[in-house]
């Protein structure tokens, strides 16, 4: 069935004696006039072989089954059996401090939590997490949904940080390959090209030992191949454009280094009018402003340099904290 966005024109051509018919496809569509004009040459690569005599060379048959979901499956799997069961890094410890500090005590400061870490700063009397607390956010909510239906985690520590990195990590990161193929499907590629890109993507690079711990780099990736793939295979819908802002500004909130990806999104939008780079911004604009209000309602307003300062201060006595850890925190903050 031909699309509004399609149009169709099919000439037939008898050649010499061989009832040899080609049909020409015209497609207005961007994407999907490249994959027309391969069909075109293709046929006429045919039809040249056929009036010298000799016959077609084998075609090639494209697979149309859909790779996304037996991806993100395969890679969610793979990942969750090979989740780390000890936080082996402050950063780790850090995360989970704060999500046990959330759930027991309804408070974001760690003080209290038996999660030991040197990620942390001091601000009013009190210490927290030098992480973006998205992702905490995000563990909290899935901690509170099992106490919903009695099962409690956080008494057992493997079984706590199993969890969350299953639900946070994990599964988003099979979210992301499966992104991360239709994404390059969208952008002209083959089922079998764009599923070899994408499993190359999670099992030979560094993608899949950041899957298996505790850490924000995976999620922030996946929000923005979701936000890229939303961009790309919605481009004349602005509230779907600003979604994919949303999402770019929600991978940059949960890790902050991704801020740098942001010279991606013109290149993926190209040559559009003023309007859709203006609701890309608004959705990233209004992401943002929600993240900072969630930072600010959560830990109050601090200065930048302050809280620079206090994590300089912690970090020079951070080895003795490791050391000693009986050592009282309310020294250090004095």
């Amino acid at each position: 069935m031909v699309g509004p966005s399609e149009s169709l024109h099919r000439t037939r051509r008898q050649t010499a004696g061989c009832g040899y018919s080609r049909k020409t496809l015209v497609v207005n569509d961007p994407v999907k006039r490249r994959a027309s004009l391969s069909v075109v040459s293709m046929e006429r690569r045919n039809e040249r072989s056929i009036r010298k005599g000799k016959s077609p060379p084998p075609q090639r048959v494209e697979s149309h089954m859909d790779v996304r979901w037996p991806l993100a499956c395969a890679f969610f799997i793979a990942a969750a059996l090979c989740v780390h069961p000890e936080a082996a890094s402050w950063n780790v410890t850090s995360r989970l401090a704060t999500v046990e500090s959330l759930v027991d005590r309804g408070t974001f400061a760690i003080e209290g939590s038996e999660f030991k870490t040197g990620d942390q700063y001091a601000y009013a009397g009190h210490f927290y997490s030098d992480k973006p607390i998205v992702l905490t956010i995000v563990g909290a909510a899935v901690v509170e949904v099992l106490r919903a239906v009695h099962v409690d985690i956080v008494s057992n520590r493997q079984l706590f940080l199993a969890v969350l990195t299953i639900t946070t990590v994990s599964l988003p990161f099979g979210i992301a390959i499966a992104a991360l193929a239709e994404l390059l499907r969208a952008l002209g590629s083959g089922n079998r090209e764009a599923a070899a890109i994408a499993i190359v993507a999670g099992s030979a690079t560094l993608a899949f030992p950041y899957a298996t711990v505790l850490i924000n780099h995976v999620p922030a990736a996946a929000c923005l191949l979701i936000g890229l793939v939303v961009i790309v295979r919605s481009p004349k819908r602005q509230a779907l454009v600003m979604f994919g802002g949303g999402l770019f500004a929600l991978g940059i909130g949960i890790d902050s280094s991704y801020a740098l990806f942001l010279v991606v999104a013109p290149l993926v939008i190209g040559r559009a009018s003023l309007r859709r780079y203006i609701s890309f911004a608004m959705g990233a604009l209004y992401c943002s402003r929600a993240a900072c209000c969630v930072q600010s309602r959560a830990l109050g307003e601090y200065s930048t340099a302050r809280h620079e300062f206090e994590c300089v201060r912690l970090s020079r006595l951070s080895v003795r904290t490791r050391l000693h850890p009986r050592v009282d925190r309310s020294t250090i903050a004095s």
